[in-house]
């Protein structure tokens, strides 16, 4: 090949000739669409000025001079077709079956077009109902396996609410209930889903200085955009599981319980907790304290800086997948780092995958980032794990794959 530098005035009749006799493949032709100015004419009875007329096309709904053509301005123009393109999608000109952008409309009101629980949320694409992905989609903000949980259902809480006989019933901003514990006294086997609303003001456990327990319930907790910390004066942990209850906490910042060897963000005990997307810190002594048995899940969240190590778990099985372990611990009085982990149960596997456990530190002898002590072998995979110079990253029975260790310096 000639370089493009060397390649002359001269040489260019003769690139043009090359390039003529090349053939390059034909595109196939744009196929009709069946919409828009330039789709095929659709002959409809004229029955007035721009009158809607069902056998139109659904994006082409009005009969203008005897073809379709017109574009609906309101649900009037969809009259006479089916549900699904009952409704006028204005900004488009077509009839739909609703006209919400990725979320549902108020239950019961005329404007509410995806009446099925199951898909009561408007895509914003396509504008047909579907269902929900995601809390923030539902009117009442809980979206529960794809279905939009109604407000009998819900336990509604405020920060600038209060507890009162009737106040947890209410999902008007600033109303709802005030403290968790008293929200958990609502919790039945209908009402299982407890919705806090987003506040800069740090909701309070219990209206005394203590915890809030959950004990032998099952519930869902939902906080995006929500802080708990503990009541009042008194050391102790924030939350405690205990009873073989199941627990699913999403989106809620715990934070700030006092007390050596006691001030624990989460303290559960033969029960079942899932903690999806939250963040448990700046506790004086652990972010998470699970023991006597029973299951941990712990995906997308943080655990940092609490003081007496990152998360203890002493119970049958475990699954901690994409989380941030960072800054716990402290290098005089921490019997744990990052994390220690011990599963009883042979049967029901343990995983730890897609980790970062980093900058946590322990006092002497102790590894600064895992501990894993189980008896079964635990799929330990693609973590990144750092600890001191002068310290192991890990001890005990995981077998890491796919794991970057790494040295850092932490002064004392």
């Amino acid at each position: 090949m000639i370089p493009a530098r060397q390649l002359g005035i001269a040489a260019v009749p003769a690139l043009l000739v090359g390039l003529a006799a090349c053939k390059f493949p034909e595109l196939p032709p744009l196929e009709d669409d069946g919409g828009g100015t330039d789709a095929t004419p659709v002959a409809c009875v004229d029955m007035g000025p721009d009158s809607p007329d069902p056998s139109c096309p659904p994006d082409r709904p009005l009969c203008v001079d005897g073809t379709c053509g017109g574009r609906c301005g309101s649900d009037a123009d969809c009259s006479g077709r089916p549900a699904v393109q009952s409704v006028c999608h204005v900004s488009s000109g077509s009839c739909v079956a609703c006209d919400e952008d990725d979320e549902q409309a108020q239950p019961a009101t005329s404007e509410d077009d995806c009446t099925n629980a199951s898909s009561s949320v408007c895509d914003s694409t396509s504008h047909t109902c579907r269902a929900c992905a995601e809390h923030a989609e539902c009117y009442l903000g809980v979206c529960d396996a794809g279905r939009c949980a109604s407000a009998n259902e819900i336990i509604f809480m405020s920060a600038n609410g209060s507890d009162g006989a009737n106040n947890c019933d209410n999902p008007a901003p600033a109303a709802g209930c005030l403290t968790l514990s008293f929200a958990l006294g609502k919790v039945s086997t209908i009402r299982k889903f407890i919705a806090m609303e987003p506040s800069a003001t740090p909701y309070l456990a219990r209206a005394t200085a203590d915890r809030a327990e959950i004990n032998g319930i099952m519930v869902r907790l939902i906080g995006y955009g929500a802080e708990l910390r503990r009541s009042g004066i008194g050391d102790g942990e924030v939350i405690e599981v205990s009873g073989g209850a199941s627990v699913v906490i999403e989106g809620l910042t715990i934070r700030s319980a006092t007390g050596a060897g006691v001030g624990i963000g989460i303290k559960m005990s033969a029960s079942a907790l899932d903690l999806f997307r939250v963040r448990i810190s700046a506790n004086q002594y652990r972010g998470i304290e699970a023991t006597s048995g029973g299951t941990l899940h712990v995906r997308r969240s943080i655990i940092s800086n609490n003081g007496g190590g990152g998360i203890l778990f002493d119970g049958t099985s475990f699954v901690l997948i994409n989380n941030l372990i960072v800054g716990n611990g402290n290098m005089n009085t921490s019997a744990i780092g990052g994390l220690d982990l011990y599963a009883s149960s042979t049967t029901t596997p343990s995983t730890f995958e897609f980790n970062t456990v980093a900058e946590n530190t322990a006092s002497s002898g102790t590894p600064h980032g895992v501990r894993c002590n189980s008896v079964q072998t635990v799929a330990s995979r693609n973590n990144i794990v750092t600890s001191e110079a002068v310290r192991p990253h890990v001890v005990g029975g995981c077998v890491h794959q796919y794991t970057l260790f790494g040295r850092v310096w932490i002064s004392s």
